[in-house]
């Protein structure tokens, strides 16, 4: 067991390390991208839009890289093992990048609670991970139709998918929903 923690660690950290610093991303040049693009005056799905796929075309991109397609799927595989070392990993990488999205995404989404932004982006965080590491049974059931290797349509697809998930109303409204933190 201790030889598989080791492992596992190593793995998140060399590819943490891969992901950011051999694809020159950051936390602060992620969430900076996301207010560069939001600085102009557009209409708030396109605020959203932006936002939402600021976020997920740097994890998509991974796949474009010399052995990324491995490296995303172990990482996406990864995410559902229970370990409280990959979860402390997790936290310190992507917590603060993660907050920062659901950040911008609250200011957009007054309608929301944080509490219901927090689990949309829990969703969203899902989807990339299924699109990464089942990426074969879009292939099949689709008789080939859709390509998952292909990741500008990936994006293409899901980012509207994603924004008007995000735009959709409070499943619980409440008088809490105007609460913010």
């Amino acid at each position: 067991m201790f030889g598989y923690a080791v492992l596992l660690f190593l793995i998140i950290v060399i590819g943490t390390i891969v992901m950011y610093v051999g694809m020159g991303k950051s936390a602060e040049s992620d969430v900076q991208r996301v207010k560069d693009r939001l600085l102009g005056k557009t209409k708030i799905k396109t605020k959203i839009a932006a936002i939402i796929e600021a976020f997920i075309r740097p994890a998509l991109q991974q796949v474009e890289a010399e052995d990324g397609e491995t490296f995303i799927r172990l990482r996406a595989v990864l995410s559902g093992e229970n370990s409280e070392l990959l979860e402390k990993l997790v936290a310190e990488n992507f917590d603060q990048s993660s907050t920062a999205f659901i950040d911008e995404l609250c200011e957009c989404l007054p309608h929301l609670s944080r509490t219901d932004v927090c689990w949309r982006f829990h969703f969203l965080l899902g989807t990339i991970y299924y699109t990464a590491a089942g990426p074969h049974r879009i292939s099949a059931f689709s008789n080939g139709r859709c390509d998952p290797s292909d990741t500008e349509a990936v994006i293409k697809e899901l980012v509207p998918f994603m924004t008007r998930a995000f735009q959709a109303p409070a499943s619980k409204p409440s008088p809490a929903t105007r609460k913010r933190r």
